[in-house]
């Protein structure tokens, strides 16, 4: 994977963990917080998009198969910082939102890259 492809995964994951937490923030105190079933949807409906992303990316980008685990932590990567920094700040940027939606919007993120890292590990079916 050439320091091109590592800086466009990286953007793009940047850029989708933006997008998913804005929407995250967007519904906290309303939707989400007054659903469990709703807020299991989002969370696998976020997770797989990630992969989805991740996925469309490696494709555009021809990364080969077998290193698909470096693109992928390469795009987890700003997720994970900006996830954990929310996480930190979640009082001061939130403060009139419930505690209980921090453990959510936690879970939400390892929930979508721990799927995006298990999908970049997994092998890819050998052909006869």
């Amino acid at each position: 994977m050439s320091k091109q492809d590592g800086l466009v995964l990286a953007l793009l994951g940047a850029l989708v963990w933006v997008a998913a937490t804005m929407a995250y923030l967007a519904f906290a105190g309303h939707t989400v917080e007054h659903s469990s079933w709703r807020h299991g949807l989002n969370t696998f409906l976020a997770a797989a998009a990630l992969a989805l992303f991740l996925r469309i990316t490696a494709r555009v980008r021809q990364t080969p198969e077998h290193r698909r685990a470096m693109a992928a932590l390469a795009f987890s990567a700003p997720g994970l910082i900006g996830a954990a920094l929310v996480c930190v700040n979640f009082a001061t940027l939130l403060p009139d939102v419930a505690p209980e939606a921090l453990a959510r919007y936690g879970a939400l993120m390892l929930a979508g890259n721990t799927l995006v890292l298990a999908q970049a590990i997994e092998r890819a079916p050998k052909t006869a």
